[in-house]
C-alpha cells in the first residue's frame, strides 16, 4: 500500500515466517555450532512494535552513510514511537522528506546528516520551517551484494 512517494505501509502478517537458528554466529573466531535449535522467526513481530503505524521507506542519497544507512537501503519507520535527541527520524521539512539524526544544542533542534561529505550540513528546525517528524527509524533492511 503506497502512502506517499517512496513510503510503503507494512501490513501485519504479510512478512514471512523464517526459520531461525537459535545460536549466535561468531564475527571473530569461529566455533562449531554442534547443538543448535531451529525455531520460527516471525518477521512481523520482530520488525513491528506498532503494526498499524509501521512503514518502510527506500533511502535515496548518501547523507547518512556515517550511520551505516546507504542509498537503496530500506528503513522500517515506527510513526508511533516517541522521538528525541539521538534518534534517526524520517521528517517532513519545508516540503521535503528527509532521514536525519535529531540533535539539540542550546535549546534548538537540528536535523543532522551523518556523512563525511561537507556538502551536507545540519538543518536548524526553527518556527518558520514547515517541520514534522513522521517517525523513528527502528530497523534497516539491506541487500548484500557480492
Amino acid at each position: 500500500m503506497k502512502i506517499f512517494p517512496g513510503l510503503t505501509k507494512l501490513i501485519y502478517g504479510t512478512l514471512p515466517i523464517l526459520r531461525h537458528i537459535e545460536t549466535t554466529i561468531s564475527a571473530g573466531f569461529g566455533s562449531p555450532a554442534e547443538d543448535y535449535m531451529e525455531k520460527a522467526l516471525d518477521m512481523n513481530a520482530k520488525l513491528m512494535k506498532h503494526p498499524e503505524s509501521t512503514y518502510t521507506y527506500t533511502v535515496s542519497g548518501d547523507s547518512m552513510v556515517g550511520a551505516f544507512i546507504h542509498h537503496d537501503d530500506v528503513v522500517v519507520v515506527d510513526a508511533e514511537a516517541p522521538w528525541g535527541p539521538g534518534d534517526i527520524v524520517v521528517a517532513f521539512w519545508d516540503g521535503n522528506t528527509v532521514i536525519k539524526r535529531v540533535r539539540t544544542k542550546d535549546g534548538k533542534v537540528y536535523l543532522c546528516p551523518e556523512s563525511p561529505n561537507p556538502i551536507y550540513q545540519p538543518i536548524l528546525v526553527d518556527e518558520s520551517a514547515n517541520f514534522r517528524v513522521f517517525g523513528v527509524v527502528k530497523h534497516l533492511v539491506r541487500t548484500l551484494k557480492g
